[in-house]
């Protein structure tokens, strides 16, 4: 049977996800700086499906619990999405940055064992 969680302290960031899916499902989760293009805003319920999605393209990839993703990003919403998608899946999320060096990302990739 699985654990349930007895206090605030229990819960995973998954499970905070979900809530806050439901909780402020409508309420804008993140809003973009306005861009010379304008600017966007994604909900909790947004993000908790785009979650879901990247989850299942991740699966079918074959990562899964106990893989390392290595994320390197700018930091912007597909982070946070990403970031989301391996926790639901029980990966754990190699972070990393977008100017980063193609030298430095591949050493960190492999010491970290990212698949």
């Amino acid at each position: 049977m699985p654990k349930t969680p007895s206090s605030k302290t229990d819960l995973v960031l998954t499970d905070i996800s979900r809530r806050a899916a439901v909780d402020f499902a409508d309420t804008p989760a993140f809003i973009n700086d306005p861009q010379p293009n304008g600017s966007w805003s994604i909900t909790y319920a947004e993000l908790d499906r785009a979650a879901d999605e990247a989850a299942a393209g991740l699966r079918r990839r074959g990562i899964g619990e106990g893989a390392v993703v290595a994320l390197v990003l700018p930091s912007v919403i597909d982070y946070v999405v990403l970031f989301l998608a391996a926790a639901r899946l029980g990966a754990v999320a190699g972070l990393g940055r977008a100017e980063a060096r193609v030298e430095s990302c591949a050493h960190g990739t492999e010491a970290s064992r990212c698949e």
